[in-house]
């Protein structure tokens, strides 16, 4: 799967879901520098943040996740 059929993807399933209010592509990605070792980096816009925040599980329905981390933004909300 390419960057171009995940987020395609992601976007169907975000109109899917009542909670999530908008999908926003970041980083290189949305910048348009991005090579073959970039990844896609995304905020999720939710009412319902801790049903996101508390299990990564979601996240399997794009395929595997190599690497996720939760952090608190500057403030205090997670990122």
């Amino acid at each position: 799967m390419n960057y171009a059929q995940l987020e395609a993807r992601i976007g169907m399933w975000a109109r899917t879901q009542p909670a999530v209010r908008a999908v926003i592509v970041c980083g290189s990605r949305a910048r348009g520098d991005a090579d073959r070792w970039s990844d896609l980096d995304a905020i999720l816009l939710t009412t319902e943040r801790e049903r996101y925040t508390a299990d990564p599980g979601w996240l399997g329905k794009f395929g595997a996740a190599l690497v996720t981390y939760l952090e608190d933004s500057g403030g205090g909300d997670p990122e």
